[in-house]
């Protein structure tokens, strides 16, 4: 599978206006009976600034994912979902993910959304975080992993200079 960035956002890396980053999150979610949770993110501490992980039972995990004080805004572009232990797919894993700009929304797991990366356009900033909600509904504690693909624009002014440039391209209205 190929990660290629939007082209007005490979020209803004061309143009110094953002890079490009992505997040890798393995996590492991016990079922309601009980058992040990695990996460683990390819990120620096420094970094993790703006994200939290919330248990909000011990079969369910809020995830919020926000760029830190130092950056100003992330915009992803591909979410890819690797596997999923020892359940390969089915109704009782559930995903619930959503932002400002996307209806927050169930997935189960299911082939459909874990065999291939799809379209992810998020704007990502401190107060507007992505929402991921993973909740095990099996009997065994099943670990999966996330990938979220994303550039970022450090300054304001050059988030505003990109926006200018998607004018100037014709891809926004204004």
């Amino acid at each position: 599978m190929s990660i290629m960035p939007p082209i007005p956002l490979q020209i803004a890396q061309e143009l110094g206006l953002c890079r490009y980053m992505h997040i890798t999150i393995q996590i492991t979610v016990p079922p309601s009976t009980g058992g040990t949770p695990e996460f683990y993110i390819n990120i620096p501490e420094e970094e993790m600034a703006g994200m939290s992980v919330e248990w909000e039972a011990i079969n369910k995990v809020r995830i919020l994912l926000a760029p830190p004080d130092t950056e100003y805004v992330w915009r992803t572009f591909q979410l890819v979902w690797g596997s999923l232990s020892p359940l390969e797919s089915g109704l009782d894993v559930v995903i619930t993910h959503g932002q400002y700009g996307m209806i927050l929304h169930e997935d189960p797991w299911v082939n459909s959304l874990t065999k291939l990366g799809y379209p992810h356009s998020l704007t990502l900033m401190r107060g507007r975080p992505e929402i991921l909600i993973i909740e095990n509904n099996t009997s065994d504690a099943q670990t999966m992993d996330v990938t979220i693909h994303l550039m970022v624009f450090d300054t304001k002014e050059d988030w505003e200079e990109y926006q200018r440039m998607l004018r100037r391209l014709g891809l926004v209205e204004g």
